[in-house]
């Protein structure tokens, strides 16, 4: 039976009285559930019960499950991973063993919002499996769109704070730069340099990118710090790129002035490629990097004109 995650999610705001997650659960579609304690049992476990729509969503969750856990940890071996992204074009999330995807979905960027819970649950129940069978939690922590991260991470943070699981985002632009080193390896090309100066590419809208430079080996070092620059000043910061790789961006390297040579790679949705580099990676997983997305610029708004 497939574990009932959004009572999860509610229980735990009802239980621990933290109003950001009860806000955040009605905010992604929740807002028809009807908010009630049906008090504790013997064994000092919780229910929360949905009688408002068709999702079912209770659950029994043990009280003692709700033990913050922001402290150094790695995955749990033998147990699948669930990566989510949300600030991609593409949302994305995954389910994966090892090198084995078990299942992947992905999801329109409007939909996200309201989808990501149904779609994490229809996952975990096409699979015989719930929450707590899975071995970590990987998210994407940006940059990308500014909603879509807030929605993703904050997610999975509730969903690490009701089970205890071992959790970590890795950055849009490092994953990027790794689906880059599994084309190129994939590809086998002798003429391609050992270890390429990959450029990571994200679009920031209005004639802008998000950008990072890697060196392209499995751990995918980093050679400078992200940063948002104009799209046409990519080359000239970048003159030695061999390979960029970018998601939502114009796929065409001689419109933005770099040679014919340089390789461009397109990428796909990302979750799936995240699972696969957080297992790779030796550094341990830290929970708190959930609550820390990477925006990089101030979000695109205009003040009320009583505030000019």
């Amino acid at each position: 039976m497939g574990v009932s995650f959004g009572g999860e999610l509610l229980a735990f705001a009802e239980l621990l009285d933290l109003d950001s997650v009860w806000d955040l659960a009605t905010s992604l579609g929740f807002s028809s559930w009807r908010r009630r304690r049906t008090g504790w049992n013997s064994d000092k476990t919780g229910r929360l019960a949905n009688s408002a729509n068709n999702f079912n969503a209770s659950l029994v969750i043990p009280r003692a499950s709700y033990t913050l856990r922001m402290d150094d940890s790695h995955p749990i071996p033998g147990r699948p991973l669930l990566a989510v992204d949300t600030s991609s074009p593409i949302v994305s999330l995954s389910l994966s063993l090892g090198s084995t995807v078990l299942v992947e979905r992905t999801l329109k960027q409007k939909q996200s919002s309201r989808a990501l819970l149904p779609t994490i649950d229809e996952m975990l129940r096409g699979q015989s499996l719930e929450l707590k069978d899975l071995g970590g939690l990987v998210g994407l922590s940006g940059p990308g769109s500014f909603t879509g991260l807030r929605v993703g991470l904050a997610t999975l943070m509730g969903l690490h704070q009701a089970t205890t699981l071992p959790a970590r985002t890795l950055s849009t632009l490092r994953v990027l730069a790794f689906c880059a080193v599994e084309n190129l390896a994939s590809q086998e090309a002798p003429s391609s340099p050992s270890q390429p100066m990959i450029v990571a590419v994200v679009d920031a809208l209005r004639g802008n990118v998000y950008v990072q430079a890697f060196r392209g080996d499995p751990q995918t070092e980093a050679l400078d710090e992200p940063r948002c620059l104009p799209a046409a000043e990519l080359p000239a910061n970048y003159p030695e790129a061999n390979v960029v790789v970018a998601f939502g961006t114009d796929p065409a390297p001689g419109r933005l002035g770099w040679p014919d040579t340089t390789l461009w790679v397109g990428a796909p949705p990302l979750a799936s490629p995240a699972a696969r580099l957080a297992q790779d990676l030796s550094t341990p997983w830290d929970a708190s990097t959930l609550a820390f997305p990477l925006y990089l610029r101030a979000p695109a708004v205009s003040l009320p004109k009583a505030f000019k």
